[in-house]
């Protein structure tokens, strides 16, 4: 936590009207560092759903249910999907989705759309590679929010959206946390990733995601290089 933050220069990368609030940052991302204001302002405003107070009637049906076959979903910009994980979402009957370069919120609207859904998804970044077992097993875990990790120096990095499941029940005790609490601060796609991490926590007595082994292969660098070698520019997203 401490290198991610350092990687952000310490200080808070939020950015309102354009201008980045660099106040001294206390928990950051690999792609976002936030200050001990923005983090409590965005902790604070993620409210248990009212229904949260209520046990489940007799008849509800499985806290977890979800369909069978896995519902992916892969998020990917201009000539930044990764031919392995295409290959993957292909093999798995996964939803491709575009979010372009230019458009910053495209990613955190696809989330608030498929969020608001209400219904079990799966959400794999275009460059990384988790392995059919591990999609599987999460896709059937008990748990309500479960997460990939990559590790990179040692470190586990698992604060993002690479790997990521939500289940049904998740979404509807908290259905307006990505709309009404990541959105009002986080629309932007490097941000989201730490806000909605926040923001679950805080629904959740501060528990964090159920991590599933073995740590997924991120193909970033190799992106980086083929992008290279292809004259194309660096990624930014």
């Amino acid at each position: 936590m401490i290198r991610q933050i350092a990687d952000h220069e310490n200080l808070c990368t939020w950015h309102t009207n354009g201008e980045r609030c660099g106040q001294p940052a206390v928990i950051g991302s690999l792609r976002t560092a936030l200050c001990w204001d923005h983090m409590t302002r965005l902790t604070e405003n993620a409210e248990p759903n009212a229904a949260d107070l209520d046990e489940p009637e007799a008849s509800s049906g499985p806290l977890h249910h979800h369909t069978s076959h896995p519902r992916i979903v892969i998020p990917f910009a201009e000539n930044g999907l990764a031919d392995e994980v295409r290959e993957l979402g292909e093999s798995l009957d996964a939803k491709f989705v575009l979010t372009p370069r230019n458009d910053t919120e495209a990613y955190f609207r696809l989330m608030a759309r498929l969020w608001s859904e209400g219904e079990a998804f799966m959400i794999i970044e275009a460059d990384v590679l988790p392995t059919v077992e591990t999609v599987h097993e999460m896709w059937n875990c008990p748990e309500e929010w479960c997460h990939g990790y990559w590790e990179e120096g040692g470190i586990k990095h698992s604060q993002w959206l690479g790997c990521a499941r939500f289940s049904d029940s998740l979404l509807r005790r908290a259905p307006d946390i990505m709309e009404k609490t990541v959105g009002e601060w986080a629309r932007h796609w490097a941000q989201q990733d730490l806000a909605l991490d926040l923001a679950l926590r805080a629904i959740r007595d501060g528990r964090g995601p159920h991590l599933h082994h073995p740590a997924v292969t991120h193909l970033h660098h190799e992106m980086e290089q083929r992008r290279a070698a292809a004259g194309l520019p660096a990624d930014t997203k």
